[in-house]
């Protein structure tokens, strides 16, 4: 149950409660690391808006289009028509979904680090992002797995976030 209940959550408000991190490499071997910590008292409601906001470019297009194949061929309607209208509708989407989290974004504290291969020793924020991340990341395996409350977890969402 527990883990029908984690694919539930990661499908409507992201693979995290906390927030999302990036991890990337570059050509040449440098290691960035991003990660955007929402405020704590950020609602599963709000957080699944700035999910959706992330991917809606993406997600909104592909669904434009597909329900753009369908709407045309059961209304009478020309191909660009209905397009247009799709395309307009993604694009007003996509402002209500950047005017709903508005305000989370702007208070969402993001910490980035990269490392280069050449570097003799780690950039000290690379290390101190990486480090958020993994306590981040343990503290919600701790929590899905049971071992520790969710009053807990948010102490150490907002330990993080300070």
């Amino acid at each position: 149950m527990r883990d029908a209940a984690r694919r539930v959550r990661v499908l409507l408000v992201g693979r995290h409660r906390w927030g999302y991190a990036t991890s990337r490499f570059s050509r040449y071997g440098a290691h960035t690391v991003e990660v955007h910590i929402y405020p704590p008292s950020t609602p599963p409601l709000v957080r699944g808006f700035l999910h959706v906001a992330r991917h809606w470019i993406a997600f909104g297009l592909v669904a434009a289009a597909l329900t753009g194949l369908l709407t045309a061929s059961v209304v009478p309607m020309s191909w660009p028509a209905v397009f247009a209208i799709k395309l307009v509708a993604v694009v007003v989407a996509a402002a209500t979904l950047r005017a709903i989290t508005a305000d989370v974004r702007a208070r969402t504290k993001t910490l980035a680090g990269t490392r280069r291969p050449r570097d003799a020793e780690p950039d000290p924020r690379y290390v101190r992002t990486l480090e958020c991340w993994v306590r981040l990341r343990e503290g919600e395996e701790r929590l899905d797995a049971g071992a520790i409350s969710p009053r807990q977890f948010a102490a150490r969402w907002a330990a993080e976030y300070a």
